[in-house]
């Protein structure tokens, strides 16, 4: 018997996941106009793995979507 490698609630978790990444990027580039940071290159670096996190979470979810709707099951 084969099973879906994830389940329809790990994609939602993933989901959820993906939505605090975006509001974290969202609230960070907020603060960005409103107050200067101490140190531009931290606050880069954090931008840059939300990013990331996000853009790989993205990835995950278009795959994982993809494969539900074609009803495709892993072993």
């Amino acid at each position: 018997m084969s099973q879906p490698i994830l389940t329809l609630d790990d994609l939602r978790h993933l989901e959820h996941l993906r939505n605090i990444g975006h509001l974290v990027s969202e609230l960070a580039a907020e603060q960005d106009k409103a107050t200067a940071r101490r140190d531009p290159a931290e606050r880069l670096q954090l931008l840059s793995l939300i990013y990331l996190m996000t853009d790989q979470l993205d990835a995950v979810i278009d795959r994982c979507n993809q494969r539900w709707l074609d009803g495709e099951e892993q072993e």
